[in-house]
C-alpha cells in the first residue's frame, strides 16, 4: 500500500534539519512561544517595522543605548526633564534671552559687582567729561563723586602740590593765597597833589622804609606816623604806580582823625597813567582791621571827646563808578587815630596805576583831612617743584556703609611718561581716611579725552567698611622738565 502521510510518532528526534525545510515554510504558528532567542536573530534582523508600537520599554534598552541621533526632533518635552538637571554647561551661548526671564526674577544680589564695575566707571567717565567741558565745580551724584579741580572746595589736604587751571600737580607756577601787596619790600611810585606832603611824578618810592610805608599796613598809625593830608583843598589826589599790571582782588582803605574829615572820594585805575576808569565796587562789603590797641578804630567805638561817639568814620557807600563816602567822625580831641577797612566782594580786575581823589569833606574844624590807608590785595604767583606730593579729598558722607569703590581719572604727561601705580597712585577710603587701599588696577580707556589728556579706569577696590568715601592722590619721582604728571580730574563710584 502506498505511503500517504508520516505521523509525528514516526519521526525520530532531530530528523528535521534546515535542509528538509522549504524556503518560507516556517510561519508564525509553527514557532513555539519564547522559541526565538537572541542568539537565533541575525545582526540588524530586527528593524523598526518588526517592533510593534509600545513594545520596547526600559528593560529592553541597554545602558547608553539611546544616543543623540536616536532622539527625534521635539521628542524631549518639559515632562521628560527632571527638576534641577539643567545647569550652566547645558545652556548654549545666547540661549537665555530677556523673554526667557520672568519679571522680578533677578535681584541686585544676583548681579556680580565685578560685572557692573566697567559700566559704573563708564558712567563716571561720562560725568567727568561733561563736568570738565562745563568747567563745573566738584559735585556728588547718588553713588558717585566728580572732581575737575576748578576750585579748592573739596580739596581737603594739599601737601607739596597745588591746583593749576583745572588740574593738580607738584610742579608749576600758580596763583597763591590772597595777600596785601608787599609794600615794605617792593618799590611802588607815589604821586600827590594838593597835599601837605606833595610827592610828584611818582618819584618817591614806597618800600624804602620812609614814613609813607605805614599807610599800607593793616594796623593803624598814630599822629607820629604821617601820611600827608589835604592842604585845605577838597581837590586832593593820591596816585600809585605798581610798575606793571596786576590782578587786584580787595582794597585796604581808611582815613585818619584830624581837624578835617574826608567825606566823598573816587578811586580810579589805569593801564597807562593817563586814561582813567572808575573802579566798579558793585557787591562790596567792608570789615575793619586792627583794634584800638594799634591805633585803629574800625569798630565805631572810638571818639575824640565828649561822653559818646557821634560818628564811626567807617565807609557808608561805594558805587559802580568808583565813588565812595565815609560816615563822619566824632568830635576831635587831637589823638588823630585812624580807621582802616578791608573792602571785598567786587569783581577782580587788572591795573598798573591807581588814583584816589577827594571830592568833599564833612563839617569839621578845618579842611586838613587825611587818609590812613590806600593799599591793594592780590594773589601773588607761587612756584613749586616737588618730587613728591599728596592730595586728599575732604570728608564725603554717603548714605550707607560701603566696601567697594572704583572710578576713573583724567591725567596728562606734561613732561616725560608716568607709570601709574608708581609715579602717580590713587587710593580709596570708605571711612574718611581711617584706612587707605590703593586702586586694584589702572586700565587705559581709549580714545583719550582730549589732546594729551588720558583716561584710565580704576579697578573695583575693597576697602574697610564705612560711610565716608574719599580718594587720595600720591605723586612720586616728579622732576621739572623730565617728569611732570598732572591730574586733570577724578570720578569715584561706590
Amino acid at each position: 500500500m502506498p505511503l500517504t502521510k508520516i505521523t509525528r510518532g514516526a519521526l525520530t528526534a532531530d530528523i528535521i534539519d534546515s535542509t528538509k525545510l522549504a524556503d518560507n515554510a516556517v510561519d508564525t504558528e509553527h514557532i513555539a512561544a519564547s522559541a526565538v532567542e537572541t542568539a537565533k536573530i541575525n545582526a540588524d534582523a530586527v528593524t523598526s517595522a518588526k517592533i510593534a508600537d509600545g513594545q520596547v520599554d526600559t528593560e529592553h534598552l541597554a545602558a547608553l543605548a539611546v544616543e543623540t541621533a536616536k532622539i527625534g526632533a521635539d521628542a524631549v518635552t518639559n515632562a521628560k526633564v527632571a527638576d534641577g538637571e539643567i545647569d550652566t554647561e547645558h545652556l548654549a551661548a545666547d540661549a537665555v534671552t530677556s523673554a526667557k526671564v520672568s519679571d522680578g526674577t533677578i535681584t541686585a544680589d544676583d548681579i556680580n559687582s565685578t560685572f557692573l564695575q566697567p559700566i559704573k566707571s563708564d558712567i563716571s567717565a561720562l560725568a567727568l567729561r561733561e563736568a570738565t567741558n562745563e568747567s563745573s565745580a566738584s559735585f556728588n551724584l547718588p553713588n558717585q563723586f566728580i572732581e575737575t579741580f576748578t576750585d579748592d572746595t573739596n580739596l581737603g589736604t594739599q601737601t607739596d602740590c597745588d591746583r593749576g587751571s583745572g588740574y593738580m600737580t607738584t610742579i608749576g607756577t600758580f596763583s597763591g593765597s590772597e595777600t596785601l601787596f608787599d609794600y615794605a619790600n617792593t618799590d611802588v611810585g607815589i604821586n600827590m597833589t594838593n597835599m601837605t606832603s606833595n610827592y610828584s611824578g611818582y618819584t618817591t618810592i614806597l618800600g624804602d622804609g620812609n614814613s609813607l610805608d605805614s599807610i599800607h599796613k593793616t594796623d593803624g598809625q598814630d599822629r607820629n606816623s604821617p601820611g600827608g593830608h589835604s592842604n585845605g583843598s577838597s581837590a586832593s589826589t593820591v596816585s600809585l604806580d605798581y610798575g606793571s599790571s596786576i590782578t587786584w582782588t580787595a582794597l585796604l582803605l581808611g582815613k585818619r582823625q584830624q581837624h578835617g574829615d574826608w567825606n566823598v572820594g573816587t578811586i580810579e585805575y589805569s593801564a597807562n597813567g593817563s586814561s582813567w576808569t572808575g573802579v566798579n565796587f558793585t557787591g562790596w562789603s567792608a570789615t575793619h582791621t586792627g583794634d584800638s590797641t594799634d591805633y585803629v578804630v574800625g569798630d565805631g567805638s572810638y571818639y575824640h571827646s565828649g561822653s559818646a561817639p557821634s560818628g564811626t568814620g567807617l565807609l557808608e557807600a561805594m558805587g559802580s563808578d568808583g565813588t565812595f563816602n565815609w560816615y563822619q567822625f566824632g568830635t576831635q580831641n587831637g589823638t588823630e587815630n585812624s580807621v582802616k577797612q578791608k573792602v571785598t566782594g567786587f569783581t577782580a580786575f587788572d591795573a598798573r596805576y591807581f588814583r584816589m581823589s577827594m571830592s568833599s569833606q564833612h563839617s569839621a574844624q578845618n579842611s586838613n583831612a587825611s587818609w590812613s590807608a590806600f593799599g591793594w590785595y592780590h594773589h601773588p604767583l607761587v612756584s613749586i617743584a616737588n618730587a613728591t606730593g599728596t592730595l586728599i579729598q575732604s570728608a564725603n558722607a554717603v548714605g550707607s556703609a560701603k566696601t567697594k569703590v572704583g572710578g576713573v581719572i583724567f591725567y596728562k604727561d606734561n613732561a616725560g611718561t608716568a607709570t601709574l601705580g608708581t609715579d602717580l597712585k590713587i587710593y580709596f577710603s570708605c571711612n574718611n581716611g581711617g584706612a587707605w587701599t590703593e586702586a586694584a588696577s589702572y586700565n587705559a580707556i581709549t580714545p583719550v579725552y582730549s589732546t594729551g589728556i588720558k583716561q584710565v579706569r580704576l579697578g573695583e577696590t575693597t576697602c574697610t567698611s564705612g560711610t565716608g568715601v574719599i580718594y587720595k592722590a600720591v605723586w612720586a619721582n616728579q622732576a621739572g622738565g623730565s617728569k611732570e604728571t598732572q591730574l586733570h580730574g577724578i570720578g569715584i563710584n561706590y
